[in-house]
């Protein structure tokens, strides 16, 4: 399909290459410094044995950048630790490295270096010491780079040319040169141009003049599209699975699409395994077939996990999903969480939108009873129909759903019901990258919902709620860690307000250092005990460093401020602390020790949570 390589063209004779001239640090005559070794193991028997020599390497007269390209090539280099080396050993590597150095330069476009080495004994082991005086460089004089083919004005293909470090005036680097080379052939074939190779490609040197002439033609050929499509003998029916395709038949071929529609069918969780084969060899009027391989997932999911909140103390899940292949990507999801304050069942039928990539409808219905620590309780069901599509970076949430709820505020009054016809609305933009082993990127969160007394609904209720969260790396170890909740509820009768819609904060994830919805207005029962009865407003906003230490261990420090209530301008609470992380790939295990900044000695909370960040 193509071909690599170049050739070297010299204008002059030979290259001017003027001796190295070479130190020693004795004042013998001026012999080969293999011989006087050779004679010295003579000599001194015992000289041409190994023992545990160090060698230190010195080098001046060099840029940074030249020395870090030098020392990378310099054979010597690779026994500077102590080792079992003899003398003859040394002395032949020391040698070397003045045809190593010299040949690094030609490469760095320094054609004219003369170098001064001394070998030097010290008692812990020997100092090699090189002074280079590079010379003048290889200046390119001219430089032509030409795209022939279909692909001469192709964007992408054109902005490299354009782009190109061989420029004229600028300093000969071959392994500049060959990485442009590289990067320009490897960025046509990505591109469909299966047949691109270089029709010319050489340097034309002259180092007495000091100068070179590079000329560079690259021949795209024709730019190949993708052929017909095979998915095998897949359990899914192949109508089903074209919508899977982010490209239409007889598109450009590229390699960015053909990872696009892997990625497409590995997130559509269908299948254990994807495997894609161009068959290239098949290829008729520049159309590449596809063989895709499909390993379907078992129909049937069954989970289980236990774990600890501080939260909610220990809880189990138990869930079931079914894949149903005579309706394709239809599936049914089952499942039930219980602990000592919180049980919950959910059931859940997925249906694919017509881009199942990124649509998807789900009916379902929730059934949850809360019994808080201070006695309130709560009891609801929620079932409805939502529809979710992601555009690039951006969901968006539409749905209505019939909320019903029995509750009690305080523990010494009696329950009451409340129902809502509630139609909602939703926004989430994440931006997700990984540094290091780190995540961090922003993620920002808008809802709102609301409920008409005249529809079905026990009082108006309008509701809103925006998040953000924002994760910004320093370096490659530490992390700046911000994020803020403000939330907002209008309601004509506060008290038919159900307490799974009122606003309350402190935990594991909120405000740190206090329990678990422990934050907000507060109402007096009839034996005068303080109650959480929740809010119409909530505020929280929290600044955290964190950074790695060792491995996958870090540690962390963080305020966090916050609260719930029925008038802005409310007092909030403040507290602070510091914690343990532990990178898992499922997400990091956190460690809090937290504290309310109070008067007094109010005493630290201990908070444990596992998750992703965004």
């Amino acid at each position: 399909m193509h071909s690599l390589g170049f050739d070297l063209a010299i204008k002059s004779a030979q290259p001017v290459e003027l001796p190295s001239r070479i130190a020693y640090d004795t004042h013998m005559p001026h012999y080969s410094r293999r011989t006087i070794t050779l004679i010295l193991c003579f000599l001194i028997p015992n000289i041409g044995w190994s023992v545990d020599y160090s060698v230190m390497v010195e080098i001046d007269g060099l840029k940074a950048a030249e020395k870090s390209q030098v020392l990378a090539n310099l054979s010597l280099k690779e026994v500077e630790k102590p080792q079992k080396l003899s003398v003859e050993r040394i002395a032949t590597l020391y040698e070397l490295g003045i045809e190593e150095i010299n040949t690094t330069l030609k490469a760095l476009g320094y054609y004219h270096a003369t170098i001064d080495a001394k070998l030097l004994s010290t008692n812990a082991g020997y100092i090699a010491q090189y002074s280079v005086k590079p010379g003048p460089p290889i200046l390119i004089r001219a430089s032509s780079i030409h795209l022939l083919g279909n692909g001469q004005h192709n964007s992408q293909l054109t902005a490299l040319v354009r782009e190109s470090p061989l420029k004229k005036g600028e300093v000969l680097n071959q392994p500049l040169y060959e990485n442009f080379k590289q990067n320009l052939i490897g960025n046509a074939l990505q591109s469909g141009y299966l047949d691109a190779v270089f029709n010319t490609n050489k340097i034309y040197l002259n180092p007495s003049l000091n100068s070179a002439d590079i000329i560079l033609a690259l021949d795209t050929g024709t730019q190949y599209t993708f052929g017909e499509i095979d998915f095998g003998s897949s359990l899914y029916a192949p109508d089903f699975l074209q919508h899977y395709l982010p490209f239409a038949k007889n598109s450009a071929y590229t390699t960015e699409k053909l990872l696009a529609l892997q990625k497409a069918l590995i997130d559509s969780d269908l299948f254990n395994k994807v495997r894609i084969e161009p068959e290239l060899h098949e290829s008729k009027s520049f159309a590449v077939p596809l063989k895709i391989h499909l390993t379907p997932k078992p129909r049937n999911k069954y989970t289980a996990s236990v774990g600890f909140s501080s939260n909610y103390g220990p809880r189990a899940m138990l869930g079931w999903e079914r894949r149903r292949a005579a309706y394709p990507g239809h599936r049914i999801n089952i499942n039930g969480r219980t602990s000592k304050r919180l049980n919950q069942m959910n059931g859940q039928y997925i249906i694919p939108g017509k881009h199942p990539t990124t649509d998807r409808y789900l009916f379902g219905t929730q059934i949850t009873e809360e019994r808080p620590a201070d006695n309130k309780y709560s009891a609801r069901n929620e079932t409805g129909i939502t529809h979710i599509q992601k555009r690039g970076k951006l969901e968006q949430i539409f749905g209505i759903h019939y909320l019903s709820e029995v509750f009690r505020e305080l523990p010494t009054d009696p329950k009451k019901q409340s129902h809502f016809v509630l139609p909602k609305m939703g926004y989430v933009w994440t931006n997700i990258e990984e540094h290091t082993l780190l995540q961090h990127g922003t993620r920002l969160s808008f809802s709102a919902l609301g409920g008409l007394g005249i529809f079905l609904s026990t009082t108006n209720l309008i509701q809103s709620e925006a998040k953000i969260k924002w994760i910004f790396p320093i370096g490659d170890y530490t992390r700046l860690i911000a994020r803020s909740n403000v939330g907002a509820t209008f309601a004509a009768k506060s008290s038919d307000i159900p307490l799974s819609l009122r606003f309350f904060t402190g935990g594991d994830n909120t405000v740190r250092g206090y329990g678990y919805n422990s934050l907000g207005p507060k109402e007096l029962d009839r034996h005068g005990n303080s109650i959480v009865v929740g809010g119409r407003y909530l505020l929280i906003g929290s600044v955290e460093i964190e950074r790695k230490i060792y491995k996958k261990f870090g540690v962390a420090l963080f305020a966090d401020s916050g609260n719930a209530m029925n008038r802005w301008g409310s007092r909030l609470a403040n507290s602070g602390g510091a914690g343990l992380r532990y990178q898992t790939p499922l997400g990091p295990l956190r460690l809090d020790i937290a504290r309310p900044l109070l008067k007094g000695k109010p005493k630290p909370r201990i908070h444990l949570t596992f998750g992703m960040d965004l």
